[in-house]
């Protein structure tokens, strides 16, 4: 009995660790990536230290060597053992959903220009004839207000059984539930793709990823990233 506690802590011991390296290394280093390509490479120094040297004390605890090796190189005198831990400062959850429907309408721009692309080289094979297919270098964004009538409406049974029952409802519970409404019948086979659409970014998001309306002005965001969208995209801004 002692052998297998003993065991199992050791396992969990190590989930701990690999928890710990996903999300202070790997995770971290992708939101100073994100953050290098937002800016576009004009970043804030001052930032980019202070990510340095916050990334340094999360990861002192499992890598010391390293991390002691790193907080020298930044022009620390004292040991990383008397850093104090880094406090979070209060969250601002509407620049966080903001930040995360810039980066989905990024990564949905890149999957449409790929697919555009894809589509007009088929075109041409078809034809016998290999012709360059060239990038467009303007687009046009639209921005809806609203959700449709019958998104609204799968949106809003999503959101009340999850408030009342704290998970998601299953397939099969929406089926039935969606069946019911005259109004969607016209929708049968787009409703179940929409409702798994929606599932994954509560995942991802949390609850309020569904909501039928935004915490912030999409038109806003958009605008204020113009230059960044065209970058990623080789458009002209």
């Amino acid at each position: 009995m002692n052998l297998k506690i003993k065991e199992s802590s050791q396992n969990f011991d190590r989930l701990l660790f690999k928890e710990a390296l996903r999300t202070g290394f790997f995770e971290y280093q992708a939101l100073r990536d994100t953050y290098r390509e937002v800016t576009m490479g004009d970043v804030h120094q001052a930032l980019i230290k202070k990510f340095i040297e916050t990334q340094a004390i999360i990861l002192s605890p499992i890598c010391p060597h390293v991390a002691e090796h790193v907080w020298s190189l930044i022009g620390h005198k004292e040991s990383i053992l008397k850093a104090r831990w880094p406090v979070v400062p209060e969250v601002d959850l509407v620049l966080i959903q903001a930040g995360a429907y810039l980066n989905e309408t990024v990564h949905e721009f890149r999957i449409r220009m790929r697919a555009y692309l894809t589509s007009m080289a088929a075109k041409g094979s078809k034809k016998g004839v290999t012709v360059p297919v060239e990038k467009p270098t303007h687009a046009v964004v639209w921005i809806a207000k609203t959700y449709p009538t019958w998104q609204s409406i799968i949106l809003t049974i999503l959101k009340e059984k999850f408030e009342k029952d704290g998970v998601m409802p299953d397939n099969k519970f929406m089926s039935v539930e969606l069946g019911k409404k005259p109004e969607l019948k016209k929708y049968a086979k787009k409703m179940m793709p929409f409702v798994q659409m929606a599932k994954e970014k509560v995942i991802k998001h949390g609850i309020n990823a569904i909501n039928l309306t935004m915490d912030f002005d999409e038109k806003d965001v958009i605008e204020k990233n113009m230059d960044y969208i065209a970058y990623t995209l080789d458009l002209k801004a």
